[in-house]
């Protein structure tokens, strides 16, 4: 009956007969419950939908009163609990209680599962009131993270008197509910547990409280977070790393020699933390400092502390990364016109195209990447441009290439420009391709003079590719016959 009744789209819900189709969910026929299942399934996500409140309801409230009429076997009540996971609301709350006394285990840790995902403050309560009258450690914690699942700070007092109890076996239960609500009351209780001699005790407890110091960055008490980092900075890795980059958030000047101390150490983990712990901080505390820094600092040092600083982001900085960049150490320049890329100031144009041209075939390369990505099209076109007619075959090459890898409609006057006028063929080619990628189809006229010019076999190959790929990719179909 269940498939029948509620495979059909549009049946009105109130008329489903829930108790006559029950039977079906748990029925031994293997076939006959997974046809029964399937159907009730659908009909219950269907219902989930926000549009579908009223025919929610309507269904939760079925299937509730069929588990408190005690309808179905235990099998039939496990799956429709597990519907009301789902779909249930204030109307499913008092018979997923009465399923917490359930004399079947698995229809208790459903009922728990779908009390635990229930959205009412109401569920909570259903909880909370079991947790003095059952008996079984499994079960008690069980509920503890039911409770903990649900988010809410107010079972923060329970699971710190948890804590402060004698049952171990509880501990991690109340731990995962206070690692999503604790708060500066709950810091004596997580630091006597950080301490505990059970190894999984201790690292739910600095998890527990890397995440109260992260959420008390986040409401501006930074003092408070500070404090609870630098407890954890002795730790070991992850929860080192994880202090180290909150000492960044929530810190100031006098974090800096520790982060500087970091990032000269050997330790490749913490020194990725510091940098980011750098990028964390004010600009306005952490720029002047490391600009201060870097005069004196070691190659090795400079090549991290520049890391840093272009993870920060900071445009204004760029004059930082221009002057490292001609450092005698070319860590230190590929560090610098890396961060030239990163920061997006396309003041910093000019000085990679001159870097282009430097014949260093890796800083060069990396000057070219960093054009590649670097916003602004019109600084970097017009600091490429003023720099081909002096630049060498292979350095044309290069700034050609770079032009291409933007993708840019901003670079196709000069890619056009370079098609008809360089004196190199391979360069001529290299340009073609940029048109071919991004130009539109009123380039395609400008494109058939260089094809009725062309003597090599190869060039011309490479102008006709360019107008196939225009028109494959135009819809503006007009302008290409127009103009061939």
């Amino acid at each position: 009956p269940l498939t029948r009744v509620l495979a059909q789209r549009g049946t009105d819900l109130r008329r489903i007969d829930l108790a006559a189709a029950i039977p079906d969910l748990g029925s031994d026929d293997m076939a006959a419950r997974r046809q029964a299942q399937q159907a009730l399934q659908e009909r219950c996500w269907a219902a989930a939908r926000p549009e579908q409140a009223d025919t929610r309801r309507v269904l939760s409230r079925a299937l509730a009163n069929a588990l408190l009429a005690g309808a179905g076997n235990t099998v039939a009540q496990a799956f429709i609990i597990d519907q009301l996971r789902w779909i249930g609301g204030g109307e499913a709350v008092a018979a997923l209680t009465l399923q917490l006394s359930s004399d079947d285990g698995d229809v208790r840790d459903h009922a728990r599962r779908a009390l635990a995902a229930n959205p009412l403050p109401a569920a909570g309560d259903a909880l909370a009131a079991q947790f003095d009258l059952v008996q079984d450690p499994a079960e008690t914690k069980a509920l503890l993270l039911a409770l903990a699942y649900r988010g809410e700070t107010r079972w923060n007092r329970l699971f710190l008197e948890v804590l402060a109890g004698p049952d171990t076996e509880l501990f991690l239960g109340a731990l995962e509910g206070l690692k999503k609500t604790a708060d500066r009351e709950a810091l004596e209780g997580l630091n006597r547990a950080a301490d505990s001699p059970a190894k999984t005790v201790r690292d739910q407890a600095r998890e527990a409280l890397l995440r109260l110091a992260d959420r008390l960055c986040i409401k501006g008490d930074k003092a408070a977070a500070l404090a609870i980092y630098q407890q954890l900075l002795q730790d070991p890795q992850p929860v080192r790393c994880a202090a180290i980059i909150g000492t960044g958030r929530a810190g100031g000047a006098a974090q800096l020699p520790l982060l500087f101390e970091i990032l000269e150490g050997d330790d490749a983990a913490a020194k990725g933390a510091a940098r980011t712990a750098l990028g964390a901080m004010a600009p306005k505390v952490a720029v002047p400092a490391v600009v201060s820094r870097i005069g004196a600092a070691s190659p090795a040092l400079k090549a991290e502390l520049l890391t840093a600083l272009a993870d920060g982001g900071d445009p204004e900085s760029l004059p930082v990364f221009l002057a490292a960049a001609e450092d005698t150490d070319e860590t230190v320049r590929l560090a610098a016109i890396e961060g030239c890329g990163r920061l997006g100031n396309p003041e910093a144009a000019p000085m990679l195209v001159h870097l282009v041209a430097s014949g260093s075939t890796p800083v060069s390369t990396a000057a070219k990447n960093a054009l590649a990505w670097l916003p602004g099209d019109d600084d970097v076109v017009e600091a490429v441009a003023a720099a081909m007619p002096d630049a060498d075959t292979n350095t044309r090459r290069e700034l050609v290439d770079a032009l291409n890898a933007r993708r840019s409609p901003a670079c196709l006057d000069l890619l056009l420009q370079t098609a008809r006028e360089d004196k190199e063929q391979g360069v001529r080619i290299l340009a073609l391709e940029g048109i071919g990628t991004v130009g539109e189809s009123a380039r395609v006229a400008a494109l058939i003079p260089l094809l009725l010019a062309a003597d090599a076999k190869a060039e011309k190959e490479a102008i006709q590719k360019a107008m196939v790929a225009i028109s494959r990719r135009t819809t503006a179909v007009t302008d290409v016959t127009a103009a061939v």
